[in-house]
């Protein structure tokens, strides 16, 4: 292991928040201070668990005009399953952990046996657009996916379209990367949808996906920031 004094120099590479570029800055380090040459920033972003009751409720056949109070009460739920030792393992690997509002993500990360060191609006997911079909009844599941394809394609806008939440979730995305300079690997728990905007972004600004295990329920993904 090296040491480095006082007048010694490490180059750390960050990303500007304001040019979302690599900025190479020299650091005089403290003195008896080691860090390995190619340190990187890592980010985890973990989908909640399944709520309680999701497949009981996605069975009741309803109208349309009947959806926003299912909605509602979706966000409402918490989660009642354990999360695998798996996950539980990729999770201490987290120096700081942001997470979601909402009690579907609050419950997730609790399950973990972590308190949350934020919790950003900006983490909740994707909002659907509900389209009042008179008369006509399908399961809530069904429901969902056809509001969830029209708001996909641009057919149906809720509180915020397609391209807000994605704007959104780049935000969202170089936060966390500003996060992970100052405290180290981020763990950040949300949501199916917007975690796929966020990875989309980390991906465009060059960080590496290096882990992943699919996209239901407690799955997660890591990205490691470039050299």
């Amino acid at each position: 292991m090296s040491f480095y004094s006082a007048e010694h120099i490490k180059r750390i590479i960050y990303y500007d928040r304001n040019r979302h570029m690599k900025t190479i800055i020299n650091v005089i380090l403290p003195p008896l201070i080691s860090l390995p040459d190619d340190a990187n920033m890592d980010i985890t972003l973990i989908r909640h668990g399944k709520p309680d009751g999701v497949k009981n409720r996605g069975l009741l056949w309803l109208k349309a005009s009947e959806m926003p109070a299912w909605i509602a009460d979706y966000n409402a739920a918490t989660v009642a399953e354990m999360p695998s030792p798996k996950t539980k393992s990729a999770c201490e690997a987290g120096d700081y952990f942001v997470c979601s509002p909402l009690p579907r993500a609050l419950s997730s990360l609790s399950a973990l046996g972590v308190n949350p060191d934020a919790i950003l609006r900006d983490l909740s997911e994707a909002p659907l657009p509900v389209i009042n079909v008179a008369l006509i009844k399908f399961p809530a599941g069904i429901w969902l996916m056809l509001f969830r394809l029209l708001w996909f394609f641009d057919l149906a806008a809720g509180s915020e379209s397609k391209a807000e939440v994605r704007a959104r979730a780049a935000k969202m995305a170089r936060e966390l990367i500003d996060t992970a300079a100052q405290h180290g690997h981020v763990v950040s728990m949300g949501h199916g949808l917007l975690n796929n905007f966020i990875a989309l972004e980390l991906t465009r600004l060059g960080w590496i996906k290096i882990a992943g295990t699919g996209s239901g329920y407690w799955s997660r993904v890591t990205y490691r920031s470039p050299r």
